[in-house]
């Protein structure tokens, strides 16, 4: 085997369990899998501990291959056949332990894995929100193409359905405090969740997550998104636009300022671009301004500016060129793009991550 390392809408009764931590020692892990009607002949395995990640490699025999390794906590994972890409991989989480994987090629995404704890808490978890999740598909696919319903109303709808699928998340979270699962699924909850009560329930977290590095990555955004919740003075940032020029944020002072995050690699941002535009050229003589921050790194300078262009974008553009390592973005709690902030006249957050229709509505009820 070859093994390549790389790099308040809800109240909870949440209680704070102490126990003594330090530096985890790394524990050994053994897979041994059997799939039946595989015919490849190379496995990969991908998973991430302690926020690095790892890929191996083995031979397949007869439908049956092995990966063994270490890790520090349990890891999220996948199996992937890359000489089969119509094959869905798997995805599980590895335990300190001697699992076994069995199933079939032709539903090897669904293939049964025992001797992993963690797996259970997460498969657990997934089945007490399966309702959930069939119902916003529901929704979703019965409001598209219908014309009587007006996508707004769709995404209420989808909106209300979330928060009780969050209320049981949170649940799940509180009563396994000490489960990677619980830790992972708060860092996917931070769009839908009031940060204050994910920082509660990353504090009941037991301490040796909150100090992974995961857990340290996520408190981190936690605390950024806190200073940056709606009713806050906007972080103030000085930044050069495509010429060189240093733009400051406060320096818009007196006008309402759309601050969006987005990148020329990122399609759903070049998407919704068109739709920032509008808006810009409807509002912009009302006292409305765009202010573009593009997280964007030092070599892609000609893409950033290429898509600038192709996309006609005619507001200030703004980077400090350090793509994800950005101390405004991290300032921001921004941990996927695109993402924006409106600010009032006087720097204040008066929503977050408006698209499309949302975007027009609230610059048409603050200006006509």
């Amino acid at each position: 085997m070859v093994l390549t390392k790389k790099i308040n809408f809800l109240v909870l009764c949440l209680t704070l369990s102490i126990v003594s931590f330090g530096q985890l020692k790394s524990k050994k892990f053994t897979i041994n899998a059997d799939v039946q009607n595989l015919e490849l002949k190379k496995a990969y395995l991908y998973y991430w501990d302690d926020n690095q990640e790892y890929i191996d490699s083995t031979e397949i025999k007869n439908g049956k291959f092995s990966f063994s390794g270490t890790i520090q906590y349990p890891s999220p994972a996948e199996i992937v056949f890359k000489e089969d890409k119509s094959t869905t991989p798997l995805h599980f989480y590895i335990d300190s332990s001697n699992m076994e994987i069995m199933g079939n090629i032709d539903s090897f995404f669904n293939a049964k894995v025992i001797g992993s704890p963690t797996q259970e808490e997460f498969l657990a978890l997934k089945q007490s929100n399966q309702s959930y999740e069939k119902i916003k598909k529901d929704i979703y696919f019965k409001g598209t193409g219908n014309q009587t319903i007006s996508a707004e109303a769709v995404g209420r709808k989808i909106d209300s359905v979330q928060y009780m699928e969050d209320i049981n998340s949170l649940q799940f979270i509180r009563l396994h405090p000490r489960s990677v699962v619980s830790l992972n699924k708060l860092d996917n909850m931070k769009k839908t969740v009031p940060v204050d009560t994910l920082l509660l329930a990353f504090n009941n977290l037991n301490p040796i997550l909150q100090k992974s590095s995961v857990g340290y990555i996520l408190k981190k955004e936690l605390i950024a998104l806190q200073k940056t919740a709606i009713g806050n003075i906007a972080p103030d940032f000085t930044a050069r636009d495509t010429s060189g020029q240093a733009h400051s944020l406060k320096s818009y002072r007196g006008k309402y300022v759309l601050v969006d995050f987005w990148a020329s690699w990122c399609m759903p941002c070049r998407a919704e671009n068109p739709n920032v535009l509008k808006a810009y050229n409807a509002y912009k003589s009302k006292g409305f301004e765009v202010v573009g921050f593009s997280l964007d790194g030092a070599n892609a300078v000609k893409n950033w500016k290429d898509a600038i262009n192709q996309d006609h974008l005619i507001y200030p553009q703004l980077s400090d060129l350090q793509a994800g390592n950005s101390e405004i973005v991290s300032n921001y709690g921004v941990s996927s793009i695109p993402s924006n902030f409106l600010l009032d006249n006087k720097g204040k957050i008066i929503a977050k991550n408006l698209r499309g229709e949302e975007l027009e509505a609230k610059l048409k009820e603050i200006f006509n």
